[in-house]
């Protein structure tokens, strides 16, 4: 009886020791244990890296899954354990996935974090980036209020937004020590992390953009007067700091020098009228407007090298034409087309702003001069509203040559318009078609999308030179819009071009709402619009025949 007595407590006793093991609960600790909680969704199906190494992948600088450590629970401490923001999942566009509608959006990223690193750099906090605006009255308009909640709503910032902070700048054609100024108050009293362009300042608004890169800022160049002045070599010189959405002068030049030589060189001006188009061959002449206010001229050198190479030669003119009055201006381009005239020049290159064109205009039909006029896009000449409100058509009608800006489109295929509707449903039409705001905040919000969320300016050159961007049919139609991305030796997004002519009279589509309003007259585009890259350009010697 003793025996089996002791029997049955034992068997007691492992019955309860069973149902304690089975049953109890885990620790506190494995609670609370890290887990991962950053994931990027909606990616490619075939991405095998950050970004993925398929179709539309690229690189993220840190955008890869990570970890973060909760709190540990003690005896006697209360801790709080940070709320976690719900999943953000974008609607990502097309295949490979793209962050927008526009075709010129960077690869579809989701991020569902709550740790972004709070401050990671000058003028980024937990919850903003902020970005200096020049404006004439120092406040933002509704323009600008749009195409912020755009770019914030649509394109991952982890969990911050970017904050557009206006200033009153300077002023138009100002001194370098006043746009070196209002580069220290972009860095020092307003510390933002970037700016969009500055004002238009004839060439010299490096004095602005080298300021902010000395202290720190990072600025987007892409400015209704063009591209950089100083090339990819001055942007390399102050990466990472320096970005454009149009190509740099530099290669808008070498692009220049490959139509001459491919198109124009062993011809006559047979887009030039009078006795100009009556010379054998094409004789070319370069004005080169020298920036005044301290900032150096613009390099000629690479549009000079192509021709070298196609034994071309190139009567230059250099003129001070930033400085002085209008009556200073007219005077010296009086001076140039004399001389062009009295040495045979047919075709004629202006690095100049737009007004010293017209003042270049005038001359030449006081002197019964009507040579070809090739622009490019520096300082607006290859911009359709800037030209029609230019004065004397019977020199307008042999301008032609290279355009960087987008092929202006209906309102409904256009994704700047897009944009501002998407935000701002009420946006009245006006004559917006384009905008440099648009291309500069996409240019910022896609670097700092492809940085992650570890951001600084390095981070987002990282994330750019090793991003593919879709790219869905860039170059040609439907859309025709030009090919984008970065790398190492290029930090403009846009590295192609179109050919276009100033027609007043065959484009009745100019009047029309749907693409602007503008009046009569702009640029028709050869091949419908097709871009090229240099080396690419047409062989033909009537190339402009194709203008639509």
């Amino acid at each position: 009886m003793l025996y089996s007595a002791l029997a049955l407590a034992v068997v007691l006793a492992v019955a309860a020791m069973s149902l304690s093991v089975s049953q109890s609960p885990p620790p506190a600790i494995a609670e609370l244990a890290p887990a991962p909680v950053e994931r990027i969704t909606d990616a490619p199906l075939d991405q095998s890296s950050e970004l993925g190494t398929g179709d539309g992948g690229g690189g993220g600088g840190g955008i890869a899954t990570t970890t973060t450590t909760a709190p540990i629970l003690q005896a006697g401490v209360t801790t709080t354990i940070p709320p976690i923001r719900p999943p953000r999942v974008r609607r990502c566009v097309g295949d490979p996935p793209r962050q927008t509608e526009d075709p010129q959006s960077p690869p579809c990223v989701s991020w569902t974090g709550t740790d972004n690193g709070g401050a990671t750099t000058k003028g980024v906090t937990a919850e903003e980036i902020r970005v200096a605006v020049p404006t004439g009255d120092g406040n933002l308009n509704r323009h600008y209020l749009a195409l912020q909640s755009y770019f914030n709503s649509r394109y991952e910032l982890y969990g911050r937004k970017l904050r557009l902070v206006p200033f009153k700048f300077a002023g138009i054609h100002v001194q370098c020590s006043a746009m070196k100024a209002d580069a220290i108050k972009v860095a020092d009293e307003l510390d933002a992390f970037a700016s969009i362009f500055y004002a238009n300042q004839r060439g010299a608004e490096t004095c602005y953009y080298d300021e902010l890169a000395r202290r720190g800022v990072m600025s987007m160049q892409s400015a209704p007067n063009g591209p950089p002045s100083g090339g990819e070599a001055s942007l390399e010189a102050m990466a990472p700091y320096q970005w454009s959405y149009v190509p740099s002068l530099d290669k808008i030049m070498r692009g220049l020098g490959d139509l001459i030589c491919k198109s124009m060189a062993s011809g006559p001006a047979i887009y030039a009228r009078g006795l100009q188009r009556e010379a054998p061959v094409r004789k070319f002449g370069l004005v080169q407007e020298i920036p005044a206010r301290g900032a150096a001229p613009v390099d000629r050198t690479p549009l000079e090298s192509v021709l070298r190479g196609c034994n071309v030669p190139v009567n230059t003119l250099e003129q001070d034409a930033g400085s002085g009055d209008n009556a200073h201006r007219e005077g010296i381009a009086r001076q140039a087309i004399i001389r062009f005239k009295n040495d045979g020049v047919t075709s004629v290159i202006c690095l100049c702003e737009s007004y010293y064109l017209a003042n270049l205009f005038g001359s030449a039909s006081l002197e019964g001069f009507f040579p070809e006029w090739l622009i490019q896009n520096y300082q607006s000449q290859d911009n359709d509203g800037g030209m029609n409100d230019l004065p004397f058509e019977e020199q307008k009608r042999q301008v032609f040559g290279l355009r960087s800006f987008p092929k202006i489109l209906p309102r409904a295929e256009n994704a700047y318009w897009a944009a501002l509707r998407e935000a701002d449903p009420t946006f009245p039409p006006g004559t917006f078609v384009y905008s440099p705001v648009y291309w500069d905040l996409l240019v910022l919000a896609s670097g700092i999308q492809m940085a992650g969320p570890a951001l600084t300016p390095q981070a987002f050159q990282s994330g750019l030179f090793r991003t593919k961007f879709p790219n869905p049919g860039c170059g040609g139609p439907p859309l025709y819009q030009g090919c984008v991305g970065f790398g190492p030796g290029n930090h403009t997004m846009v590295q192609d071009f179109m050919l276009v002519w100033y027609d007043r009279g065959r484009r009745p589509r100019d009047t029309d709402p749907e693409f602007g309003g503008h009046a009569a007259g702009g640029y028709c585009y050869v091949n419908d619009g097709r871009r090229y890259r240099p080396g690419q350009l047409p062989s033909s010697a009537r190339f402009f025949d194709t203008c639509q």
